[in-house]
């Protein structure tokens, strides 16, 4: 998103506003037909005119079954979206799968003036148009660099930066694009440094070779204890919640009493304070705090070792007698470190007389092992940073029974009535009625465990000025870029 810009936008407020397009879009009385114009004059990096099919050409590639995006459902509420992208190309054949695409509801209708329509009323469409999904992509560069179009000679966008150098497992460096709409930022340099470990990074950070750097458990400890450091540490609420999912289509988790003994039984305020170090929130319900989609009336179940026994006993597994050997499958990030399943084992242990076994992976082995409930561990981790501040973000997209995000063979009828009612009603405050209802199944359910919310949480040096933080901004100063500005030092 630093080379790229969608339609629209969030500004600092979080308030939606116009990016490409000139204005918010055009919407039909049924609430089907979305129409944008774009803005007047804009321009790729290499000079070349932006028009409305490289939207088109952006949405059908996004969707195509062949590109294998992993976000492709979020383009659902498209009409024919998801009958393309689920579309087998070796059975469907070429001619078939081209009729499919044709009929996605995404099309020019001149240079300037791009129509959406959907399958049914979405009120959550607007905010997907300022995510990294349908970005107006060229097809001439896509085609000329293949599978490498990415490298910098082809990554050619419309957004405020370009990307002028790629050193793999190294740096990206970005510089100015003096095409962009509101002319090139003042940054002269945007450069990520890939650097594997926290710990590294903080350390390059005290030694000045960073501006800024994220800050985990291990580094906040270091933190507060130095007063000037503090001072350079930000924590702030983002759109993530981390969560256990237990695989319900399997014993003994296909029993709820188990699933709900095993929500009560581990101390959320302990594991945020003293394991996390203050780095995050204790998560009771699927959406952080402050976000739309939290519910804070909602009866949610804490803490109680009393209870998650009874509730065990009451499954046939009294004080763990008879309880079948589990294993907990996870890829250690900064985010959730090892020590975060070793609290979990532990109180497991603790609480309910139940033994863990711990099963540590490579990240990409872990991601590969889940493709279906059938094959998935028993019991492992899963998590979500919502890319807009919706309830269709969370509750849609990741928990109806037609999803394969977290194959974990949870399934409700009810669930799934609820979700889609809601996508496609108008009245906002039926609509947060009808998603509450559903995050009440969610939680009597307890398919999954959910943990904490990890915050954003980073330092950033006293002389880069004008940057401000916003929890959906898809790269850092992302609203304020254009007044970012490095104060001599």
């Amino acid at each position: 998103m630093l080379a790229f810009e969608n339609l629209l936008t969030l500004d600092a407020q979080g308030k939606l506003i116009p990016a490409a397009a000139e204005a918010l879009p055009q919407v039909s009385p049924d609430g089907l037909v979305y129409t944008f114009k774009l803005r007047d004059g804009l321009k790729y990096s290499d000079g070349q005119p932006l028009r409305a099919k490289d939207f088109e050409y952006g949405w059908k590639r996004h969707l195509d079954p062949q590109t294998a995006s992993p976000a492709a459902n979020y383009g659902y509420a498209i009409k024919g979206a998801q009958a393309f992208n689920t579309a087998d190309p070796a059975k469907v054949g070429k001619e078939e799968l081209q009729k499919l695409r044709d009929a996605v509801g995404v099309k020019a209708l001149d240079e300037r003036t791009l129509q959406f329509t959907l399958e049914k009323p979405a009120a959550y469409f607007p905010s997907v148009l300022t995510t990294s999904n349908g970005l107006p992509t060229r097809q001439d560069i896509v085609e000329k660099g293949g599978e490498k179009w990415t490298e910098p000679a082809t990554y050619i966008g419309n957004g405020p930066f370009v990307l002028s150098e790629w050193e793999h497992g190294v740096k990206l460096v970005f510089t100015p694009n003096k095409n962009y709409r509101l002319g090139p930022p003042s940054l002269s340099r945007f450069e990520y440094a890939m650097i594997a470990e926290p710990a590294a990074a903080f350390t390059a950070y005290l030694n000045h070779e960073l501006d800024a750097a994220d800050v985990g458990a291990g580094e906040a400890a270091s933190i507060q204890t130095q007063p000037e450091l503090k001072k350079q540490w930000t924590v702030q609420p983002g759109p993530n919640t981390l969560w256990l999912l237990f695989v319900t289509s399997k014993k003994p988790f296909d029993n709820v009493k188990v699933r709900q003994a095993f929500n009560q039984a581990i101390d959320h305020e302990t594991l945020v304070r003293d394991v996390l170090q203050g780095v995050g929130v204790a998560a009771y319900q699927l959406v952080p705090p402050d976000l739309v989609g939290y519910y804070p009336d909602l009866p949610t179940p804490k803490f109680n070792p009393t209870a998650a026994r009874q509730l065990l006993a009451e499954a046939g597994y009294p004080d763990g007698k008879g309880f079948p050997d589990i294993t907990l499958s996870y890829a250690p990030l900064p985010l959730i470190p090892q020590r975060v399943f070793e609290f979990i084992q532990a109180q497991l242990k603790a609480n309910l007389g139940v033994n863990i076994k711990l099963e540590p992976m490579d990240f990409k082995a872990y991601i590969g092992t889940f493709p279906k409930a059938e094959t998935a561990f028993q019991m492992y981790w899963s998590g979500e940073t919502a890319a807009y501040n919706d309830p269709q973000a969370w509750y849609s997209l990741l928990w109806p029974s037609t999803q394969t995000f977290q194959p974990n063979g949870w399934k409700s009828a009810e669930y799934d009535r609820l979700t889609a009612q809601a996508d496609a009603e108008t009245d906002p405050a039926k609509r947060q009625g009808l998603y509450q209802q559903a995050a009440q199944i969610l939680i009597n359910a307890g398919p999954a465990f959910f943990l904490f919310h990890p915050p954003a949480s980073f330092v950033m040096q006293p002389w880069v000025e004008g940057c401000q933080f916003t929890p959906f901004e898809l790269f850092p100063c992302q609203a304020t870029i254009m007044q970012v500005r490095i104060a001599p030092h």
